[in-house]
């Protein structure tokens, strides 16, 4: 899925836990995308691991993901009550 990030288009891949997690927590697919191109804030987690946030209504969404030279694979994501930088 290709999306729009500082002018450069970027593949976005789903990993199969990814995509089980999307349906077993009921998370819509372009929620996830809208928070990779446009984080409310990113905190770097280990390795090449990024945490996203973006708020939807009273909750965040937050994805891990790692960013390649051209595509960004999305490990899992989960709703959370606060954003961590918040806390």
């Amino acid at each position: 899925m290709p999306y729009s990030n500082h002018s450069t288009k970027m593949s976005v891949i789903f990993t199969k836990h990814a995509i089980i997690k999307l349906e077993q927590r009921k998370i819509n697919k372009q929620f996830v995308l809208e928070t990779i191109k446009n984080p409310d804030s990113v905190r770097p987690t280990y390795g090449s691991r990024k945490e996203l946030y973006r708020k939807f209504g009273k909750h965040y969404l937050k994805i891990i993901i790692k960013k390649r030279k051209e595509y960004i694979i999305v490990i899992t994501m989960h709703w959370v009550a606060k954003n961590k930088e918040k806390l």
